[in-house]
């Protein structure tokens, strides 16, 4: 009996177990078998980010997450899988991510720093944070949690248009909001 109880009991637990995981290295992203959506956003190397911007004349994109974060997953197979959100953001921005507890060092304003190390640079408190910058010394805004796709363009547009130049993100957010999205 109780060996019976035992080999029911390690089934059940085996099928409520969490699902298996891997990590792809090219953009260390946690897969898992319920988020396996291929992302739209093009994603570039850290290392290479800035130089390509300034080349294509675009925006810099990061995107800081870890790999327990539920919210950060959201943020892979939700939000950035969306077609007009994806197509917006590899329009304007060269797109980068960065996992906030990483070892692996990158070069950042020309020093080598571990990834780790430039989320505190960064002042990431939390996850997901995204920021978004002209270059290595001008951050524009920065935006944490942000899961809803239409919020996510809004505040994307209102870099990606320049409109920050010219007007507040409200006066932004009603304009889009009525045009865009």
């Amino acid at each position: 009996m109780k060996k019976a109880f035992l080999i029911i009991s390690s089934l059940l637990f085996l099928g409520c177990s969490q699902p298996t995981t891997t990590i792809n290295k090219s953009t260390e992203i946690l897969k898992t078998e319920e988020n396996l959506k291929p992302e739209k956003v093009n994603w570039v190397d850290f290392n290479s980010v800035f130089k390509k911007a300034k080349e294509e004349k675009k925006y810099v994109m990061v995107s800081f997450y870890v790999d327990w974060c539920q919210y950060c997953k959201k943020l892979n197979t939700e939000v950035y899988f969306d077609d007009k959100l994806s197509k917006y953001l590899n329009e304007k921005f060269v797109s980068v991510k960065v996992n906030a507890e990483s070892e692996e060092e990158i070069i950042f304003k020309d020093k080598k720093i571990a990834k780790k190390n430039l989320a505190k640079v960064f002042g990431v408190n939390g996850y997901p944070n995204i920021f978004f910058l002209e270059n290595e010394d001008t951050f524009l805004a920065k935006i944490p949690l942000l899961l809803e796709i239409k919020d996510f363009y809004i505040s994307a547009s209102y870099i990606g248009n320049n409109a920050y130049k010219t007007i507040s993100l409200e006066e932004h957010k009603e304009r889009v909001e009525i045009l865009e999205y």
